[in-house]
């Protein structure tokens, strides 16, 4: 999901920014025409909460080009130790084979792709 995101162009982020927001809406009118004491009180506001959370999300993402980066390899034994070459993160060889991307965002490629 996180590569998704971090994948989606300036425009389509502010499309699904907007659509999010519309849904907020929607919840938020029900959340005031609800009486105090009842369960749709008590669920929308949990909504609420949860609307605010994505749209957050979505606006903080940098607007820049995916970067990319490379796995440097630290520790070669029989699960190799490797770290990114972006932001340091360090991982196993289990869990690089499993994902093209580091935690901070990078897109993992050949070393000679990364210089070029």
């Amino acid at each position: 999901m996180d590569r998704l995101i971090s994948e989606m162009k300036r425009e389509e982020r502010s499309k699904a920014i907007e659509y999010l927001k519309t849904y907020r809406k929607l919840d938020e009118n029900l959340h005031n025409s609800a009486p105090i004491d009842s369960v749709s009180y008590y669920a929308t506001d949990k909504c609420l909460k949860y609307w605010d959370m994505a749209i957050k999300a979505l606006q903080a993402i940098p607007s820049a080009e995916p970067k990319t980066g490379h796995w440097i390899i630290i520790d070669d034994c029989e699960y190799f130790i490797a770290k990114c070459s972006e932001c340091g993160r360090r991982e196993d060889s289990r869990m690089i084979s499993l994902y093209p991307y580091c935690h901070c965002g990078a897109k993992m490629v050949d070393p000679q792709e990364s210089e070029g």
